[in-house]
C-alpha cells in the first residue's frame, strides 16, 4: 500500500513537472528577450554618446578654429601704412647733413679765398687793368697798366698793407713808360720812383667789388673806377 502511494505522488510530481515547463521556458524566454531590449537600449545610449562626444569633439574643434579662420586679415590701408616707403620730409631731413656739409664746404671755400687778391679792370674803355698780388705777410703787390695808345702804355708797381677799411697806402711807387715803334721796337723810361697814394675797394653791390686809385703824383685814375673780374 505504501509502494502505491508512493508511485501515484511519483506521477502527480511528474506530471506536475511536465505542466510548469513551458512556464519556464516562457520565463526564460521572457527573461532573454527583457536582456536583450536592456543590451540594444544600452547600445543605442552608448551611440547616442558617442554622437554627442563626436558633435562636441568637432564643436570645440570648430571653436578653437574660429579664431583662425575668422580673423581679419590686415587692410589695404594697413597694409600700405606699413609698407609705405619714406616721405619727401624724411627724405629730405636724412639728406639735410649733405646738405649742411655742401654748404659748410662752400663757405670753407669763401673763407680762404682772399678778398683783396685778383685782377680789376677799368669799368669804361677796359684799358686800364690793376693786378693784386698777396706777397705774404699782410703785403700786396699791386701792378697796374694803362695803354694811351697802340704805341704807348705805361705801368705802376707799388706795395703795402690794406688796414681795417680795405684802404692800402703806398710810398714806394714806381712808373715806368712803354713805347714802340713802327717796328714793334719797345723802349722803356721810368719816370718817376717813390711815388705816393692809395687804393681802396667798395661793394658796389651784393656782387661787386669795386677799387679807386688816388695817386698823389698825377691822379691819373681820378674818375676811374675799377671792377673786381
Amino acid at each position: 500500500m505504501k509502494k502505491i502511494f508512493i508511485a501515484v505522488l511519483a506521477a502527480a510530481l511528474l506530471l506536475a513537472g511536465c505542466t510548469k515547463s513551458p512556464d519556464t521556458a516562457d520565463t526564460a524566454s521572457s527573461a532573454q528577450s527583457q536582456q536583450t531590449v536592456v543590451e540594444s537600449k544600452a547600445e543605442n545610449s552608448s551611440a547616442a554618446g558617442s554622437t554627442e562626444d563626436v558633435s562636441e569633439t568637432e564643436t570645440a574643434s570648430d571653436s578653437e578654429a574660429t579664431p583662425e579662420s575668422t580673423a581679419a586679415p590686415e587692410s589695404k590701408a594697413d597694409t600700405e601704412s606699413t609698407s609705405a616707403p619714406e616721405s619727401k620730409a624724411d627724405t629730405e631731413s636724412e639728406a639735410t647733413p649733405e646738405s649742411e656739409t655742401e654748404s659748410d664746404s662752400e663757405d670753407t671755400e669763401n673763407a680762404d679765398e682772399d678778398i683783396f687778391a685778383g685782377t680789376y679792370t677799368e669799368s669804361i674803355a677796359g684799358r686800364g687793368v690793376v693786378t693784386v698780388t698777396n706777397s705774404g705777410d699782410n703785403i700786396y703787390s699791386v701792378h697796374v697798366r694803362w695803354s694811351s695808345s697802340a704805341y704807348e702804355h705805361a705801368e705802376w708797381d707799388f706795395s703795402g698793407e690794406w688796414n681795417g677799411r680795405a684802404v692800402l697806402f703806398y710810398e714806394n711807387c714806381t712808373k715806368t713808360v712803354y713805347t714802340y715803334d713802327e717796328d714793334g721796337n719797345e723802349t722803356s723810361e721810368v719816370e718817376y720812383t717813390e711815388g705816393t697814394g692809395y687804393i681802396q675797394l667798395a661793394n658796389k653791390d651784393a656782387d661787386t667789388i669795386a677799387m679807386f686809385w688816388h695817386d698823389d703824383v698825377e691822379d691819373v685814375a681820378a674818375d676811374s673806377e675799377f671792377i673786381k673780374q
